[in-house]
């Protein structure tokens, strides 16, 4: 989708959320800190600060959807409002991206150290740049917040406790393997009319890599969810007994049977109190942007019909 329609798509969304429009207006000013002396097209209004068309679509490829576009604001401006950030706007965005561009130009040219790219494009920097600012907000507007009381804390794990507080089953996965998806067809099938799967295991080689067996527990499952996402979302949703169907894992094809699962059971709170304030605060940190941007006041302009 070209960046004229992403954008028509985004305001069409807009709309139907019943939001108010108005004309789009054109704007120019001298060295103003919305413009930076050019003439951009303004999307919106948030609180009353204006939001142009650039902005937007650097929100929208990350996430395509009006709320997002006021959440992104509205970190900003609470950023400002800690002292975080000097100006919300797109023109003084593009000052940082370019002054830190020239920075590592120059750390380049003195042989020092860089992390991450030699030049950000602007899309690469305003997702960086807004990760940092939204960490930053968290810190500190939980130190503005104060120290969470021992009793609240233990009500919210144990009103929590499934999620913050479940260890993770530990499952012993047996599978075949194959370079090739069509290799493992008739194996799928002869499971499908009732052959054994750990017959098909045992009658293969383990030597050669054809039948392999695992396990994910509390202690991996971390690590193989992120590397072997398919294998983890297959293996997981697996009872004792079941067979898979045919998935990618890595540069070859598996199908997985599930040997056996044993719950986890549960942390206490003692194990896991720090992970507890953390997972805490993370909430409470994100209801906090959810309320400012809910209450936030919002008017979307009307682009012109070229941009849908």
């Amino acid at each position: 989708m070209n960046r004229k329609r992403k954008l028509g798509s985004l305001v069409a969304a807009v709309v139907s959320l019943g939001v108010i429009a108005a004309f789009v207006i054109m704007i120019n000013v001298d060295g103003g800190s919305d413009t930076g002396g050019e003439s951009r097209q303004i999307i919106a209004y948030i609180n009353s600060r204006p939001v142009v068309t650039e902005e937007v679509e650097l929100i929208a490829s990350y996430a395509d959807n009006p709320e997002a576009i006021i959440s992104a604001k509205v970190v900003q401006q609470e950023a400002m409002r800690y002292g975080l950030l000097k100006e919300d706007s797109y023109a003084y965005f593009l000052s940082e991206l370019q002054a830190e561009n020239k920075r590592r130009e120059r750390a380049i040219a003195n042989d020092d150290v860089i992390y991450g790219p030699r030049q950000y494009t602007e899309q690469s920097y305003y997702h960086y740049r807004q990760a940092n600012l939204f960490n930053q907000l968290k810190s500190s507007w939980i130190e503005s917040e104060g120290d969470i009381s021992e009793e609240a804390l233990h009500q919210y794990f144990e009103t929590n406790r499934e999620q913050v507080a479940r260890k993770h089953d530990s499952i012993i996965i047996h599978k075949v393997t194959a370079a090739l998806q069509e290799e493992l067809l008739s194996i799928e099938t002869q499971i499908a009319n009732g052959a054994s799967f750990m017959e098909i295991y045992h009658a293969r080689d383990e030597s050669d890599g054809g039948a392999e067996v695992e396990s994910i527990s509390d202690e991996n499952y971390r690590e193989v969810s992120k590397y072997r996402s398919q294998y983890y979302d297959a293996a997981v949703r697996l009872q004792p007994g079941e067979v898979s169907v045919i998935i990618p894992d890595g540069q070859s094809y598996a199908i997985l049977y599930c040997a056996e699962r044993v719950e986890g059971g549960y942390f206490s709170f003692n194990e896991i109190r720090e992970e507890v304030i953390h997972k805490y605060w993370d909430e409470e940190f994100e209801a906090h942007i959810q309320e400012r941007s809910s209450s936030a006041e919002v008017q979307w302009t009307e682009l012109n019909q070229s941009a849908r």
